[in-house]
């Protein structure tokens, strides 16, 4: 299930880098997606660890939610995987 798309947007406040996940506008009509997007925003931001990202904000713009959290350049795992399947000690490796 797809939870949403992030793309890599400017903070123009702030004149930053901020990377921004969207739920998906007939996901975010769902009362219990919605909430739980809004809960993985508040679990994220409550956490401060230098492998979790920083989330700078939630909200909502034209009926689109989003989270405004740092941007981190690194490569995908689509980018890393060279095979068909990770093994599985890089997945676990990725993972943690």
């Amino acid at each position: 299930m797809a939870w949403g798309s992030s793309y890599k947007a400017l903070d123009t406040h702030l004149n930053r880098p901020v990377a921004l996940k969207l739920l998906p506008a007939d996901k975010g009509s769902h009362p219990e997606r919605r909430k739980r997007f809004v809960q993985e925003a508040r679990a994220a931001s409550a956490l401060n660890h230098p492998h979790i990202v920083t989330i700078y904000d939630i909200a909502s713009h034209d009926s689109n939610d989003f989270i405004a959290m740092e941007f981190i350049q690194c490569k995908t795992l689509d980018q890393l995987q060279h095979r068909k399947h990770l093994p599985l000690a890089d997945t676990l490796k990725y993972s943690i």
